[in-house]
């Protein structure tokens, strides 16, 4: 039987005074001397020192949920009085379609103002004219309605006495004028002025006159009441119309329509809508994002980003560290509805001093 020769590590009895010789031996390899042992010694002494310092911790903080440009993603993370360092920082985030879990809900009614418009004057399709031609008339002739006929009385006149313009003064009357006449006492003959008798005289000649002047006057006209009285006997009219057509000439001409400014009212009766429950997205997407650490604006702008470092952004203290003891946050705010999904993982060197070991 081949003998192999092994160290004795360990040696363990269970029942010293009962069973002495019930002995538990720990056997390793004979290579691993005094001086291997030694090694491990110091590298664990090691270790215990390093950790006693503190250690290095991951720790990551993640966020799910639909934001828009008046509501956006806020990421808090608290750091601790008792951390020592920070080691990283970083910002991983992606833009998603925006989610909706229900597609109906319930409606009181209202009485809506729609937008207000204000109005203008809009010019139609312009129009380019022509004749148009109506439909031709066979013409005709066409009686009016009878009528009965009778006298008509006009309005009465009250009658009056109207007077003339006065005459303009002082006149004398032709009685007779010179008809023939010869030698120098001559036989003169005159006749009245309405062509009458011829009256025979002995004379020098020359028309024969009043002796004196009628003097002024007017005239007096007298106009009793009456009324004028119309005959109209029994009668109707005829209109003939010849045969004839109508031509429409409509000119090149555009039509302006002018709308006043107004609103409209849009009235919304009670009435309620069943919900749909379910996952539902929207079919578009936000195009751009904004990103602020602390309220310091990171400059990336995409929908996308991957291992981002905000140390650079985070709010520090009058020594210039990060500030400890206090909550940090982190805002993604999209241009539209969409769903972010993100996570800010930080590597942290921690110190274990305070506390018992639970």
């Amino acid at each position: 039987m081949p003998t192999v020769d092994m160290r004795i590590n360990k040696e363990k009895r269970s029942d010293i005074t009962g069973d002495p010789g019930n002995i538990q031996l720990e056997i390793g390899s004979v290579r691993k001397n005094l001086g291997t042992t030694n090694a491990d010694l110091q590298r664990r002494q090691q270790i215990n020192e390093l950790y006693s310092n503190g250690a290095t911790n991951i720790d990551s903080h993640g966020y799910q949920d639909n934001a828009d440009p008046q509501h956006p993603a806020k990421i808090k993370f608290y750091l601790d009085e008792g951390l020592v360092n920070i080691n990283t920082m970083t910002l991983t985030y992606e833009i998603e379609p925006f989610r909706a879990y229900s597609r109906a809900i319930e409606g009181g009614g209202a009485l809506v103002d729609s937008t207000s418009a204000g109005g203008a004057v809009v010019k139609s399709t312009s129009s380019g004219g022509g004749s148009t031609q109506t439909s031709s008339s066979g013409g005709g002739t066409t009686a009016t309605s009878s009528s009965g006929g009778g006298v008509a009385t006009s309005t009465q006149s009250g009658g009056g006495t109207t007077q003339s313009s006065e005459a303009g003064g002082d006149h004398d009357h032709l009685v007779f004028r010179e008809v023939d006449s010869s030698g120098p006492v001559r036989t003169l003959r005159y006749q009245g002025a309405s062509s009458g008798g011829i009256l025979e005289l002995m004379g020098s000649g020359g028309n024969i006159r009043t002796a004196g002047s009628s003097g002024n006057h007017s005239h007096s006209v007298s106009i009793p009441s009456h009324t004028h009285n119309f005959n109209v006997p029994s009668h109707s009219h005829d209109v003939t119309i010849p045969n004839h057509q109508h031509t429409v000439n409509i000119p090149n001409h555009t039509h302006e329509i002018d709308i006043p400014a107004h609103a409209h009212q849009i009235t919304l009766p009670d009435h309620t809508h069943d919900i749909e429950h379910g996952i539902f997205e929207l079919s578009r997407r936000p195009s751009t994002v904004e990103i602020r650490v602390d309220g310091n604006l990171v400059p990336i702008t995409d929908v996308r980003g991957r291992d981002i470092d905000i140390i650079p952004y985070l709010a520090t203290d009058s020594s210039g560290k990060i500030q400890r003891g206090t909550w940090h946050e982190v805002t993604i705010t999209p241009n539209d509805l969409g769903r972010i999904t993100a996570d800010i993982i930080s590597r942290l060197f921690i110190q274990s001093q305070i506390g018992g070991t639970f």
